[in-house]
């Protein structure tokens, strides 16, 4: 919230990426808890479906009209600028 802030969004939009920020794991519930609590290296297939959480919370979200505006920071929390982000890798268009 702060960078947002110094970034001048406005209180629509700090609102927006407050709730997205709540909700931003939300996909997590997709994954199996043998997943997610794994003291060790993830295997491969089992990072794979780490990296399709932020899909799988746009998901979860997309019924509920009043979450339609946070879908974006749901399934884009990480996505970088440069592409290498998941689970799509956008890149930014600066």
């Amino acid at each position: 919230m702060k960078i947002g802030k110094a970034l001048g969004l406005t209180l629509e939009n700090l609102d927006i990426l407050h709730r997205g920020g709540l909700l931003h794991d939300i996909g997590k519930i997709g994954i199996p808890n043998s997943i997610l609590n794994k003291p060790a290296k993830l295997e491969e297939n089992e990072r794979i479906l780490i990296m399709q959480h932020p899909e799988k919370g746009a998901l979860i979200l997309e019924p509920i009209k009043a979450y339609a505006e946070i879908i974006p920071v749901v399934a884009q929390h990480h996505e970088w600028f440069n592409g290498h982000g998941y689970p799509r890798g956008l890149k930014a268009m600066i």
